[in-house]
C-alpha cells in the first residue's frame, strides 16, 4: 500500500484541485489525484478504504454530479470513525442554474441524520411503500451549515449548462449549500442495504 492511502483524510472528486495531505480521489486520472474511482457505484471506496479509518471527507462540488449520491453517503459513513466530518458542497435549489443531476435544499441530508426531529406527515420518514430514504440506523449529526452567494466560473457554467455560449457573459450570482456533517457514535451496520445495485 503506498503512502497516500494510509491518509486518514479524503478529497472525493478532487477533479483540478488536489489538496496536499489528503487522499485524492476523482474519476480520471490527473495530476496529484491518487485513486481514479467511480463515486457513482456502490461500495466505490471498498477497495481502498477500511471501515472506520478516516477522520475528514471532502466532497466539494460532488454530489450534484452523481444519480446514486446516496450510495456514496453510505460509504462515507462506513469509513468515517465517529467523531469525524464530511464536508459537502452543493448548489441549492432556489440556484437559477442549480440542477446538475439532482435538487438539494437545506433538508435533502436529514434522513441520514439523528438529531432531525420528525414531522409526523413527512413523507420522507413514510412507510418504504412511499420510496421512504430512511435508515434504521441514520449514521449523521448536522455540525454546520452556511448559505453561500458566489460567482461561478466561466468554464463550469460552459461545460455544464451554456456550452462556449457562456464564455463573455456576465454570470450573476450563484446560491450554494455548505453541510458539515458529523459522523455519530452508531456503529456502522455492515447489513445496510440501499435499493441500488449494481
Amino acid at each position: 500500500m503506498n503512502q497516500a492511502m494510509k491518509m486518514t483524510r479524503l478529497n472525493l472528486g478532487c477533479g483540478r484541485a488536489p489538496m496536499p495531505g489528503y487522499l485524492n480521489v476523482d474519476i480520471r486520472e490527473a495530476p496529484g489525484v491518487d485513486a481514479v474511482l467511480d463515486l457513482d457505484r456502490p461500495r466505490c471506496l471498498w477497495p481502498i478504504v477500511a471501515t472506520a479509518s478516516i477522520d475528514e471527507v471532502k466532497a466539494i462540488s460532488l454530489f450534484e454530479h452523481l444519480s446514486h449520491w446516496e450510495e456514496l453517503l453510505l460509504e462515507i459513513a462506513r469509513v468515517l470513525r465517529p467523531g469525524g466530518v464530511l464536508e459537502i458542497r452543493v448548489p441549492y435549489k432556489m440556484d437559477y442554474m442549480a440542477y446538475h443531476v439532482r435538487h438539494f435544499d437545506k433538508r435533502t441530508f436529514d434522513p441520514y441524520r439523528s438529531d432531525v426531529r420528525r414531522l409526523r406527515y413527512d413523507l420522507k420518514w413514510s412507510a418504504p411503500q412511499y420510496g421512504s430514504l430512511e435508515f434504521s440506523k441514520p449514521y449523521f449529526t448536522l455540525d454546520r451549515l452556511i448559505v453561500e452567494h458566489f460567482y461561478p466560473f466561466a468554464w463550469h457554467v460552459a461545460k455544464y449548462v451554456l456550452g462556449e455560449r457562456a464564455y463573455g457573459l456576465p454570470l450573476g450570482p450563484r446560491v450554494g449549500l455548505h453541510f458539515w456533517l458529523r459522523r455519530n457514535e452508531r456503529p456502522w451496520n455492515s447489513m445496510q442495504r440501499s435499493e441500488y445495485h449494481d
